[in-house]
């Protein structure tokens, strides 16, 4: 799993020093231009710590793809799917998740370009024992530094809310989430 961590942030920074190169100045963004993303949340590695009973390492992964489209030149709608692994010991679960966003940019303007979304959707978690449908709503805050003009590195924080339909359990908290963005058309 940490491979996998570092391919997926380490080849989009990678690839993003390239097309960074130059000083073309930056454009602000317009109606009709898209956004696809591909970023990590809530990455975790720690150990459940019992008295009288084994430690246990937890590790939790969340991928998520993002495409939006832009309304007008501050506002985006769009799609996104994530993608959740968690393994605490020797159980795994897994949790797909397709939700609807709108983000709305107060600056887009200046190279650091910072913004606020709400969102909503649905989802499934597995854990090989159970099958659980889901629905999560979130909001969040965040920066997308325009390291070249067809690319951005977003670094956000979310509060999500999952409510769980078979074992009526809520889970909420707030989560850290890294993109790498590209920005076309327009």
């Amino acid at each position: 799993m940490k491979r996998s961590l570092l391919l997926l942030v380490g080849l989009p920074l990678l690839g993003s020093c390239a097309l960074s190169q130059g000083s073309a100045p930056l454009q602000p963004f317009a109606t009709g231009m898209q956004r696809s993303s591909l970023g990590i949340s809530e990455y975790e590695t720690s150990t459940i710590e019992t008295p009288n009973a084994a430690d246990v390492d937890r590790d939790a992964l969340r991928v998520n793809f993002t495409h939006g489209y832009f309304v007008t030149p501050d506002v985006e709608v769009g799609g996104m799917l994530g993608y959740n692994d968690i393994e605490t010991g020797a159980s795994t679960s897994t949790t797909w998740t397709l939700d609807a966003y709108g983000r709305y940019y107060f600056d887009n303007r200046s190279r650091v370009r910072t913004w606020g979304q709400v969102y909503a959707g649905i989802g499934n978690q597995d854990s090989g024992a159970t099958d659980d449908d889901l629905t999560e709503y979130g909001v969040g805050i965040g920066l997308s530094d325009m390291i070249s003009e067809g690319t951005s590195f977003d670094l956000g924080l979310d509060y999500r809310t999952q409510s769980f339909d078979k074992s009526n359990v809520d889970v909420s908290g707030i989560f850290l989430t890294a993109f790498f963005s590209v920005f076309y058309g327009g």
